[in-house]
């Protein structure tokens, strides 16, 4: 599996990048790979690579770097880190990340960082859910799955019965996820008081904001 090298909000360094590229230079050369030719659905490698790939977005071909990972590398990131709160979860932080995380409650769950909130591929599950940072990120992780379909690694959802609140100084950013409350007169509150609020669905089949069976009065965002 591999995942769009460049478009998450994983933080490469310009040296780890220098380093996949050289490392998917050498193997298209010692395996005869055109550019712009990925590899087979089920190919394995021995260490992580960035190839240039042919991709059709918009009914338009264009090249897209991919991070191919080894095995091993996927065997680690498969690793998931759960916290479960039965009443509630508060973290206050100065930056809080969750790659393929799961926070779930009974209750509360309020992150408040100083600077920003990055959640990629992580899901949220509570009664009521509170985000607040200066910069607000929530992503999927996207790759090719075993049948070499493009789709999203794990899609990254936050479902809570009651209010989903999303407060973030800067730009809100949303990409290839899932928001969703339940309840009657539930409601989604997004806000970005000095930014804007970015949804975006790039590859990955679906994304959805939704709210179920809410109060008329309450806004309902679209599904995108």
């Amino acid at each position: 599996m591999y995942a769009n090298a460049l478009q998450s909000n994983t933080k490469l360094s310009e040296e780890e990048i220098k380093k996949l590229l050289e490392n998917g230079a050498k193997y298209a050369n010692e395996n005869g790979l055109n550019l712009g030719q990925g590899l087979a659905k089920n190919q394995a490698v021995d260490q992580d690579m960035i190839l240039y790939v042919t991709i059709k977005q918009n009914g338009k071909n264009i090249m897209a770097p991919m991070l191919y990972l080894s095995k091993e590398t996927i065997g680690n990131n498969e690793i998931k880190s759960n916290l479960t709160g039965k009443t509630g979860v508060d973290i206050n932080t100065q930056s809080f990340n969750s790659l393929l995380g799961d926070i779930a409650s009974e209750g509360q769950i309020n992150i408040n960082a100083g600077n920003e909130i990055n959640l990629q591929s992580s899901n949220l599950n509570a009664q009521n859910i509170n985000l607040s940072a200066n910069n607000v990120n929530i992503d999927t992780v996207l790759g090719i799955d075993e049948k070499g379909s493009y789709n999203s690694i794990k899609k990254g959802e936050i479902k809570a019965n009651n209010v989903v609140n999303i407060d973030s100084v800067n730009d809100l950013n949303i990409k290839n996820s899932d928001i969703s409350t339940s309840a009657n007169d539930s409601k989604i509150v997004l806000i970005s008081q000095k930014g804007d609020v970015n949804i975006k669905n790039d590859y990955s089949k679906s994304s959805s904001f939704e709210q179920i069976n809410t109060d008329s009065q309450n806004p309902i965002l679209q599904r995108v």
